[in-house]
């Protein structure tokens, strides 16, 4: 009965449960650290520090598809390799990587940019236009992510759920290509929909919270 009673704390949020804890991440001495359902979930879908350390330093480009990885903590230290020259590589993309040089001498047959064969997920050249007015929170270099409106992400983006994500190629007002990823985050039930991989647009942009950019996707 005593056990039962006993109230468990998350690592993460400290939120106290009679429910067992799940094994999150490692910590410097080895032992896994303790996290309720929701923190735990969020981790082994891979965004938790998109969703609990976005305000934090350590976020750097991926060398390949831009997308921000957080390389200021222990929890995401399996998610990247590091280069000999300098600059990260995703896991996604190092294994796109090697890939590519196994199938190198193989003949492309399109050149499609919803078909190129070495991506590890589906890309997406969308066509309906539509306005966003930039937060204060999508404005931050350091996670460079965009929120998208759920009624713009459910009627003009891919069908996406859990913590999926879909490569896109997008078109801004004029007509210059941009590839991002299209990502959802649930959490406590609600769904979020974001752009990462911006931060070269919205330098290029010289983005402010307040600004209204209209995209043609």
């Amino acid at each position: 009965m005593g056990d039962s009673l006993k109230k468990h704390i998350c690592f993460n949020c400290k939120h106290s449960s009679s429910y067992s804890l799940k094994n999150g991440w490692k910590d410097s001495t080895g032992q896994y650290v303790q996290l309720c359902f929701n923190c735990c979930s969020i981790y082994k879908a891979g965004q938790f520090c998109e969703m609990f350390h976005s305000d934090e330093d350590g976020w750097r480009d991926c060398e390949s598809c831009k997308q921000l990885i957080h390389c200021g903590c222990i929890v995401s230290l399996g998610d990247y390799i590091l280069h000999d020259s300098g600059g990260i590589r995703c896991n996604g993309c190092s294994d796109t990587s090697l890939l590519a040089r196994d199938c190198s001498n193989e003949e492309s047959h399109s050149t499609d940019v919803t078909d190129l064969a070495s991506d590890t997920e589906p890309k997406f050249v969308l066509t309906p236009l539509f306005e966003k007015q930039v937060t204060a929170s999508d404005a931050r270099l350091k996670t460079s992510r965009l929120r998208i409106p759920n009624e713009h992400a459910l009627a003009h983006f891919p069908a996406i759920s859990g913590y999926e994500r879909a490569r896109l190629n997008i078109l801004d007002t004029d007509g210059k290509d941009w590839d991002v990823c299209f990502r959802c985050s649930p959490y406590h039930n609600k769904k979020s929909y974001f752009m990462t991989g911006l931060k070269t647009f919205y330098f290029s942009k010289n983005l402010q919270a307040g600004d209204t950019d209209i995209y043609l996707i």
